[in-house]
């Protein structure tokens, strides 16, 4: 009697978290290396895999294959998140080949200045792919009021009070609220 002729399909390379599905022919009857029976085994670490296969004679041949397995890609976002309006970031993803974001983009850099979750679908040279996400905080800018009188004699001087912010900086140099202004003489 001829012996079978073992095969193994299936796919041989995953991702981490993913299973390969190996399925052999040519036999009426399997006995994987790992212990499963039966023509289809699902496995998801690397190694050699091999099945023996037996005709309806007895008659028996043996087929093997290696499995890859791909770690996933660790995938980072670097950019300030946190802006004033007006302002604009560029988001930078790093630690894998190809970038896709989730407003279209492609590349590592995603340039913003609207306030939202970006996220980032990120693949290796493996196809195996991750995501990470950020989210940019879009600050409104105060709104700066001075009061105080703007009209003064000369020999004399104002206050003059800014209002509508935590801190200031005039163009005299001075960082105070309130400032006193006026001519000399």
């Amino acid at each position: 009697n001829p012996l079978p002729n073992v095969t193994i399909g299936g796919n041989t390379e995953v991702c981490e978290g993913s299973s390969a599905i190996l399925v052999a022919n040519g036999a009426s009857t399997y006995h994987w290396s790992n212990g499963v029976t039966g023509s289809v085994n699902t496995v998801n670490t690397f190694g050699i895999y091999s099945v023996t296969g037996y005709s309806a004679q007895g008659c028996s041949n043996t087929a093997s294959v290696t499995v890859m397995v791909y770690p996933l890609p660790v995938v980072n976002i670097s950019g300030d998140t946190e802006l004033c309006s007006g302002e604009t970031t560029a988001l930078t993803a790093n630690g894998a080949d190809t970038y896709l974001w989730n407003n279209g983009t492609n590349g590592a850099v995603l340039t913003t200045g609207l306030p939202g979750t970006y996220t980032v679908i990120a693949t290796n040279a493996q196809g195996c792919s991750a995501t990470a996400s950020t989210y940019v905080t879009v600050n409104p800018l105060p709104n700066i009021t001075i009061s105080g009188n703007t009209a003064v004699c000369q020999g004399n001087t104002t206050t003059l009070v800014a209002n509508g912010a935590q801190s200031y900086q005039w163009n005299t140099g001075s960082t105070n609220a309130a400032i006193s202004v006026g001519s000399a003489g």
